[in-house]
């Protein structure tokens, strides 16, 4: 096979084009996890997964001589055999004696056995990927700052690939796309002499790719997904499917599913028949056609109506908009504009296009403004008054089961409250629904943020507040002056009408709270009290209280986590063992997870040393240093992630852009790091100047975002490029630097520095958020500056040793 290129640079383009389908399959078997269980257990497999990375370290550290002798010869043959395995993992894993559902792994130790055949699936295509790339970083370090370059710039490039993949493929068919990837990887570097082998290879790998893509196995989901559960109803059938960059986009035509939240107990017509959106199997939001029932008198029966009931609102804001529910209900009353925030454009996109029958073209409708932005971020760049704010309805009914424990939910800190009351006319209201969930989580945590919103501007709460109740869910109505008698009057009045209960208002009797709906604990009343009335007795009940229902802020945004440890025992008790995964399956997954690649580091990392022989002071070293870069580098992605999703309103774009523009200047700086390894003072500044940045951006980013949130989409293209490039540069520098430092003095360590940095920073993608949970985000960037501080200490240290 003749080339025009030497084998170098076809190395170097085989390693990018290798990069490329290692970061777009993790990518893409997120999606799919995510499709068919739930994103956090996504997260669970794929690092354990991505600890094939590790153990390709391992493995290439105990048998160097052996896999790096016959480098050439060896590494195309794992590239057509990665590629094979990773288009098949998928639908192994689904094979029925094979699959599992992510729940039964706490209801039966029967199926542990299944998730560990499942994490093998998943880890092989990484492993010998990674493998290739351990084999080529320790042959070629030489040429590390190259090779380092192509690694990074292919990864980013795969980033943006997998959004394209995701957004137009079916789930079925987005890993054997991404497997044929390695297959372009192992043509250049292909050997004549085996080249009928390969041939053979290469043909048999394309024809099983291209039947899976033509013949797809039909993906099995979770029966604790919502759309399993709706498709259990009778005359229920999926009539349309589309992939989507914002999730899997499927809905729903049943006879039987009835979507009423708050409705009274007095309303005697047929509650309408409901067609159904669902995005990767979760409820995304209800079809209502207005041509089908009467949905003035049905919306009328809603604890939601109270705002329209009190008085008129020319000027809506409804945030997180859905499908258009509460815009619906929004037009029934007298209303000059209302604005719909809804950052899932495909499904505005559908609903405004093909699908404009199932809501009788709504989002045509004149007096409808569609934004297309993540709702908070529109929060931060509007400055115009609204006479009503209605927030999406929190929670779903009969409980979350956990899913959204790990989700960052900045519509609902306090930080965004208090924006939505700078928003509001002089009477204008805001209007929260929430199912009553039990034990009270939800609706404990949304008081408390409000009581504590309103008491930072200087207002007595209880003033502010006007809350009523159905049997399954409550409406509160806060406004920024406090609530005057004629109001109070027809709430009452209302509530009367629809046999409603009043919950909470100034001056409210302790028989009015529970006259037609009768809660079945009523403790529930004396926990508002403490909330409400007293900061102190506040503090007290948060530190007695069995779940976490302090507020959720900007730098710690997981509204929907509640577990404490304290939370475990009672519930355990309470309702079973088996309970334990439907309160908060996110977070015993989280921490589960971070179990598991801590045994894992050990096994992958730590017991290869039995087989290696070099001095303990670079024993030390490499541990630090490697470690030091992979836990930095780790953080601060998962933070800027964070940070951008806020201020671009989408978080797939914003995750694609981080990533790009982080691993692409990371290659960068690799590419110019060449000459560095000779100057070591000017390496020591390198790592000094990327510690001082991150310190710097922990303080100032925040500010700085919500400050330009408003600027023109080219303003802040160029500020990110910026505030992202620079310190992603540098940071490019210090792993090449570090290698080939072992190259000139312990070569054999290579593999395992390369496999301690990759498994370093499979276990800080978990480690960083269980830390923003518990502490926030502000810490986990102080924590990235100190791992790459304790990275340029070690050198510095290291380098002493050397010098005497």
């Amino acid at each position: 096979m003749k080339f025009f290129f030497s084998y170098p640079i076809r190395l170097k383009i085989s390693i990018g084009i290798l990069s490329v389908a290692i970061i777009s399959y993790q990518l893409v078997l997120m999606q799919i996890l995510s499709y068919l269980q739930w994103h956090h257990f996504a997260y669970m497999v794929i690092s354990i997964a991505l600890l094939g990375f590790g153990a390709a370290g391992a493995i290439l550290t105990i048998f160097k001589n052996s896999l790096t002798k016959n480098s050439e010869k060896v590494i195309p043959f794992l590239l057509v055999l990665s590629s094979l395995i990773s288009a098949a993992a998928v639908n192994l894993s689904q094979i029925e004696i094979f699959r599992f559902d992510s729940y039964t792994l706490f209801v039966s130790y029967s199926n542990l056995w299944k998730i560990g055949i499942t994490y093998l699936f998943y880890l092989l295509p990484f492993f010998l990927m990674a493998l290739v790339i351990g084999i080529t970083f320790t042959v070629h370090a030489d040429q590390i700052g190259r090779l380092y370059f192509a690694n990074l710039l292919g990864s980013g490039a795969g980033g943006l690939l997998a959004l394209f993949f995701i957004s137009n493929y079916q789930p079925e068919q987005l890993a054997p796309l991404i497997s044929s990837i390695p297959l372009l990887a192992a043509l250049p570097i292909a050997k004549k002499k085996n080249i009928k082998l390969f041939a053979s290879l290469i043909s048999i790998s394309i024809i099983i790719i291209a039947a899976l893509l033509v013949f797809p196995q039909k993906f099995i989901l979770s029966e604790h997904k919502s759309i399993s559960k709706a498709l259990n109803m009778p005359e229920t059938k999926i009539f349309y499917e589309e992939p989507s960059a914002y999730g899997y986009i499927q809905i729903i035509q049943s006879n039987s599913l009835r979507h009423a939240p708050g409705l009274s107990l007095n309303y005697m017509d047929n509650v309408p028949i409901n067609n159904a959106v669902f995005v990767d199997g979760n409820w995304f939001g209800p079809l209502l056609e207005k041509t089908k029932f009467d949905t003035t008198k049905y919306f009328q029966s809603v604890t939601g109506h109270l705002p329209f009931y009190l008085k008129t609102a020319p000027n809506i804001l409804i945030l997180d908009g859905g499908t258009g529910r509460d815009a619906l209900h929004s037009l029934n009353s007298d209303t000059s504009i209302i604005t719909i925030v809804e950052q899932n454009r495909a499904v505005i996109q559908l609903l405004n296009n093909q699908l404009a029958d199932e809501v009788d073209s709504l989002f045509n409708n004149p007096k409808l403004k569609v934004i297309q932005l993540t709702s908070r971020t529109y929060l931060q760049q509007s400055n115009e008054k609204y006479d009503l704010i209605i927030l999406p309805m929190i929670d779903i009914f009969g409980g979350s089961i956990g899913m959204f424990a790990l989700r960052e939910q900045y519509l609902f800190t306090k930080e965004s409250l208090n924006k939505m009351f700078d928003l509001l006319t002089d009477s204008g209201y805001i209007l929260i629904n929430s199912w009553l969930d039990y034990p009270y989580r939800n609706s404990l945590k949304l008081f408390s943020t409000i009581t504590e919103v309103l008491e930072e501007k200087g207002l007595i709460p209880i003033e502010h507040f006007l809350t009523i109740k159905n049997w399954n869910a409550l409406s509160l109505l806060i406004k920024n002056n406090p609530f005057n008698n004629e109001e109070v009057s027809n709430a009452k009045k209302f509530a009367e009408e629809m046999s409603f209960d009043l919950v909470l208002y100034d001056g409210i009797k302790e028989f009015e709270r529970d006259r037609y709906n009768v809660l079945q604990d009523d403790k529930f009343y004396d926990y508002l009290d403490k909330i409400l009335y007293s900061k102190e007795k506040r503090e007290v009940f948060y530190n007695q209280y069995l779940f976490n229902i302090k507020p959720a802020t900007d730098d710690k945004p997981y509204f929907s986590q509640f577990m404490l440890w304290k939370s475990f025992p009672y519930i355990k008790e309470s309702f079973g063992l088996y309970a334990l995964p439907f309160f908060e399956v996110g977070y015993l997954i989280l921490y589960l997870t971070l179990l598991q690649i801590f045994v894992a580091v050990i096994i992958f990392i730590i017991l290869p040393l039995l087989k290696v022989k070099f001095s303990k002071g670079k024993r030390v070293w490499t541990i630090l240093y490697f470690s030091g870069l992979g836990v930095g580098y780790m953080f601060l992605e998962i933070i800027l992630i964070q940070k951008f999703t806020l201020y671009f309103g989408n978080i797939n774009y914003a995750a694609a852009a981080v990533m790009c523009i982080m691993l692409v200047s990371s290659g960068l700086g690799s590419l110019m790091s060449g000459k560095l390894s000779k100057h070591i003072i000017r390496w020591f500044w390198v790592m000094a100047f990327i510690v001082v940045m991150i310190i710097v951006y922990s303080f100032i980013m925040n500010d700085l975002l919500l400050m330009t949130i408003g600027k023109s989409i080219l303003t802040k293209i160029i500020l990110t490029i910026a505030l992202i490039a620079i310190p992603s540069f540098l940071m490019g520098f210090p792993f090449p630097v570090g290698i080939k430092l072992l190259k000139e003095s312990t070569e054999e360590l290579i593999p395992w520095a390369w496999g301690i940095n990759a498994s370093l920073s499979v276990l800080s993608a978990v480690l960083a958020v269980v830390i923003a949970i518990e502490y926030g985000f502000f810490i986990v960037m102080v924590i990235a500056a100190a791992a790459y501080l304790i990275s340029l200490f070690s050198s510095i240290f290291q380098y002493k040793i050397l010098k005497t």
